[in-house]
């Protein structure tokens, strides 16, 4: 006997498009900041700084390596954060998980903001990753399909694929789940400009900014009736 389909669940608050496009721009922003204003790095994500710390292990360099095991423990940090936040914040509660993240991620920048470039990069590079790392693994979701808000190698390569799909097989799902990469893809280089040019002119304040559209987002989501619920990934596991 063939198990019932089940009937499509509606897609909440936190896997919206409208939500992930703004916290792709938050992801190209908070990358631009880091290399304009904080010692030309990219905190969001610890690929390089992996190969780094492979390199000056190599040459012999350990006190050196320091540099770049700092920002990958932080970030290894935001992810067991994130998941603590969603096991202690369950569904059918008022405050919700959601709100606890957008409200962390937007007080930790908030301070940062006030922190003048003479403090050492490598401390607020560390933080910044820690805030992407939370956002990261908090946010996985985009109308059921998986991508990143703080990097977007996978969000190409799977825009790419779902293009193709559409393409040879004529497939609108595919064309409509393309096209929200694509949207993704956008935002992120759109935040990252954006970036750039408020830290030209407002230097370390520029932050601010982020914090704004993280506070916007928060009072979003406390208006917004969907705000999360199960997500395409616990739908997967329950299963």
């Amino acid at each position: 006997m063939s198990a019932r389909k089940r009937k499509p669940r509606p897609y909440t608050f936190a896997e919206s498009l409208p939500f992930g496009v703004l916290l792709a721009a938050i992801g190209g922003f908070l990358d631009a900041y880091t290399y304009i204003t904080r010692g030309g790095v990219f905190a969001n994500a610890q690929t390089g700084n992996i190969v780094l710390l492979g390199i000056r292990f190599a040459q012999g360099d350990f006190w050196g390596m320091l540099q770049y095991v700092y920002p990958i423990l932080a970030f290894t940090a935001g992810v067991v954060a994130a998941a603590q936040i969603k096991r202690m914040a369950g569904a059918g509660r008022k405050v919700q998980w959601v709100h606890i993240i957008l409200a962390l991620e937007a007080a930790i920048l908030f301070g940062i903001g006030f922190l003048p470039s003479t403090v050492p990069h490598a401390i607020v590079n560390v933080v910044i990753s820690f805030v992407a790392s939370v956002q990261v693994s908090s946010f996985q979701s985009l109308m059921g399909s998986p991508f990143a808000t703080t990097m977007t190698t996978g969000n190409l390569r799977s825009a790419v694929q779902a293009y193709y799909q559409a393409v040879t097989r004529k497939n609108k799902p595919a064309l409509q789940k393309a096209l929200c990469y694509t949207w993704i893809i956008v935002s992120f280089c759109g935040g990252a400009m954006i970036g750039v040019w408020t830290s030209y002119f407002f230097g370390t304040y520029s932050l601010f900014l982020c914090v704004a559209i993280l506070t916007a987002s928060l009072i979003w989501s406390v208006v917004d009736k969907k705000v999360c619920g199960e997500s395409a990934e616990d739908e997967e596991k329950s299963e």
